[in-house]
C-alpha cells in the first residue's frame, strides 16, 4: 500500500508531457492487492471517466468492461490491475483529430510507458498484460517496447504472446477495447461497424482463450 501511495503521489505531480493538466491531473490506477495475475491496459482516460477512475461503472465502456471482460473471466475489479497507457486525458482539441497530433501523442505515450507503466509492472507484477484496443494500445506497446509480435492486429488479437516489457517477462494478450466488445443492439450505436466485426469473436473465441490462459497460470502458481 505504501508503494502504491508513493506511485500515485508521484504520478499526480507529473508534468512531463504536453497533455499534462494541472487542474485535473493524471489518472492513478486503483489500489488492489498485489501481486496480481492480470493487468488490463487501456489507451487513456476518456471524457466520460471520472477524475479518479478508468472505465468507471455506470458508463457504457465501464459496464462493458464489467460484463464482457471481467464477468466471463470470473474476475472482480479488485482482482485485476486496471490502468492506462496515457495517464492524462487528451485535450479537447485532440479528441476526434488524433492523426494531426500523432507526434505529440507518441511522445506522451513514450514518456508514460517507459516511466509510469514500468513502475506499475514493478509494483503489480502481473503475469498477463491484456491490451484493450489496437492502434491506441497494442500497436503502441509493440513500437515503444520493440515487441516481436504480429504487426497485424487480426493475427495478434485473442492469442497469448510471450514478450519482455522493459525487463519483465510476461504474456501479452491483445483484445478489442470495451466499446467494441458490445454486441450490436446493446446500448448506443457508437462504433457499430467495428462491433459487428469483433463482438462475436470477442465473446465466442477470445475471452475463452484468455480464461484458459489465466486458469493455467493459477494452477501453476
Amino acid at each position: 500500500m505504501h508503494h502504491h501511495r508513493l506511485l500515485s503521489t508521484a504520478l499526480r505531480r507529473c508534468m512531463d508531457c504536453s497533455f499534462a493538466d494541472p487542474g485535473l491531473g493524471p489518472l492513478s490506477p486503483a489500489l488492489v492487492p498485489v501481486p496480481i495475475t492480470a493487468m488490463f491496459i487501456g489507451e487513456g482516460p476518456g471524457q466520460s471517466d471520472s477524475p479518479v477512475a478508468f472505465l468507471p461503472p455506470g458508463t457504457a465502456a465501464g459496464d462493458a468492461f464489467d460484463q464482457h471482460y471481467l464477468a466471463p473471466l470470473g474476475l472482480q475489479r479488485d482482482q485485476v490491475w486496471l490502468t492506462t497507457l496515457l495517464k492524462c486525458r487528451y485535450p479537447p482539441r485532440v479528441y476526434g483529430n488524433k492523426p494531426r497530433f500523432a507526434d505529440q501523442i507518441h511522445t506522451a505515450a513514450d514518456i508514460c510507458a517507459h516511466h509510469w507503466l514500468v513502475h506499475e509492472l514493478d509494483y503489480a507484477r502481473p503475469r498477463v498484460v491484456v491490451s484493450l484496443g489496437n492502434q491506441g494500445v497494442y500497436q503502441r506497446l509493440r513500437e515503444l517496447f520493440a515487441l516481436e509480435t504480429p504487426l497485424d492486429f487480426e493475427d495478434a488479437v485473442g492469442h497469448p504472446h510471450a514478450v519482455n516489457l522493459d525487463g519483465w517477462d510476461l504474456m501479452l494478450f491483445p483484445l478489442v477495447d470495451p466499446d467494441v466488445s458490445r454486441p450490436p443492439g446493446e446500448g448506443d450505436q457508437r462504433r457499430l461497424r467495428s462491433r459487428e466485426r469483433w463482438a462475436e469473436l470477442h465473446h465466442a473465441q477470445h475471452i475463452p482463450v484468455l480464461r484458459a490462459v489465466l486458469e493455467e497460470l493459477l494452477v501453476s502458481a
